[in-house]
């Protein structure tokens, strides 16, 4: 068991996991525009309407927007850059074990 911990917060693995992770992070909405053809609205007079413009209750809408492709993509690359943080701190305490 504590060879496996060894191997698996080993430096090459740690600062791996954080590469990936924080190339997920940074560039979900380019990786999404890129497989998914969509492109990014930046008109800020569309997004922000008067409430009283808009329908009190819309029934095709649902009340929770869907998770998108990039914000699937975004919290992977933050849950393993969190994985990289915790074999960081196994290694911390583990590092003199090794004997």
């Amino acid at each position: 068991m504590l060879d496996f911990l060894f191997l698996i917060s080993a430096k090459p693995v740690v600062v791996t996991l954080a590469t990936i992770g924080a190339i997920l992070a940074t560039f979900s909405a380019a990786i999404e525009k890129f497989f998914t053809g969509k492109t990014v609205d930046n008109d800020i007079d569309k997004k922000h309407i008067h409430p009283a413009a808009k329908p009190a209750f819309d029934k095709n809408v649902s009340p929770r927007p869907k998770p998108s492709f990039e914000s699937w993509l975004n919290r992977l690359g933050y849950g393993i850059m969190g994985v990289s943080v915790i074999l960081f701190i196994i290694a911390g305490f583990i590092v003199d074990l090794r004997g």
